[in-house]
């Protein structure tokens, strides 16, 4: 499937079909690769290019945030290990990295965002701590500088 059919898989997964959830898991793993991707200029050109996928990432990061809300540390003991087998562990970070990167220095992208300001509000909730996601809170930030780089409003 492409990257916009596995949005389907994903929240499919979540419902914890175990088939299914290799698919999620994949795709996770796939969301991941693009990721890492564009930490690089000459791969995040193309990446910022595709309208479709800055859309679908901000549609999926709001669907996952209605399914999950933040792990936040408490006084059980939690040990780093159980978290990492949890199936949506590191998720919404990924996906708020290829949202951070996408608005890099891209004033289409950033319209993008302006023109929803339920998507601004989306990219400002997930700047609290989060077990499941431990850098989200510092991608989110980076969004924010992004979008309001050489912003006059």
């Amino acid at each position: 499937p492409t990257f916009f059919q596995s949005i389907s898989l994903l929240e499919e997964g979540i419902t914890d079909e175990d088939e299914t959830l290799t698919k999620a898991e994949i795709f996770k793993s796939i969301l991941a690769i693009l990721a890492v991707f564009s930490g690089f200029s000459e791969l995040l050109i193309h990446l910022q290019s595709r309208e479709t996928l800055l859309r679908e990432c901000l549609s999926l990061l709001e669907k996952l945030s209605k399914y999950s809300q933040p792990k936040i540390a408490s006084n059980t003991t939690t040990t780093p290990e159980s978290l990492v087998k949890q199936s949506l562990y590191g998720l919404k970070e990924h996906i708020m990295q290829l949202i951070a990167n996408m608005l890099y220095s891209n004033r289409h992208n950033v319209n993008l965002v302006y023109e929803d300001k339920t998507k601004l509000v989306l990219i400002l909730n997930h700047c609290r701590p989060d077990m499941l996601n431990p850098f989200l809170t510092q991608w989110a930030v980076l969004a924010i500088r992004n979008l309001c780089q050489d912003h006059r409003h």
